[in-house]
């Protein structure tokens, strides 16, 4: 049970951004595990909030290519499952002034192995970008490998922290 909260990571950045477990760009995350444990991961009962970014990679890739996370999961055990539940994750930003840059963020991104792994009880929500930039792709949950076990999540997409409607053009 932890806090993660005002990290706000000025850089500007341009370093591409690629997928998998030795990812170099700048970016910003509240927690982020790379397992390869037999005991697996557990990431419960967190609250992570107003996260921000203003990198701009030439290249934003899915996943563990996002410049903003809230969880990011990344299991290669085999034999162990991961569990990460009861979470909150709200009001991150990519601050980036881009209006073309290809940008990712997501709330909670996991990749894992074909066991059960479990993804519960989540709340993901007030997702923002402050530069109207239609190459931002904006993800909840993203499920990129494994087999896990989703129930129970709550995902609001399109709302700001300030409660008013993001009217930036995104792909959520």
């Amino acid at each position: 049970n932890n806090t993660i909260a005002n990290l706000n990571n000025t850089s500007t950045n341009t370093t591409t951004a690629t997928n998998g477990t030795s990812s170099t760009f700048t970016h910003t995350s509240g927690i982020w595990v790379i397992s390869s444990s037999t005991t697996g991961g557990t990431i419960t009962g967190n609250t992570i909030y107003n996260l921000a970014c203003a990198a701009t990679p030439t290249s934003s890739g899915g996943g563990t290519g996002a410049i903003v996370s809230g969880i990011a999961y990344y299991n290669v055990s085999s034999t162990s499952p991961a569990n990460i539940s009861s979470n909150t994750v709200h009001s991150l930003a990519i601050s980036s002034a881009s209006t073309s840059s290809v940008l990712l963020m997501g709330g909670i991104f996991f990749t894992g192995t074909s066991i059960n792994h479990t993804l519960a009880k989540n709340f993901v929500h007030s997702l923002n970008v402050t530069a109207a930039n239609p190459n931002v792709s904006m993800r909840g949950m993203e499920i990129l490998g494994g087999t896990p076990l989703v129930h129970s999540n709550m995902i609001r997409l399109g709302i700001r922290p300030d409660g008013s409607s993001l009217t930036t053009p995104v792909s959520i």
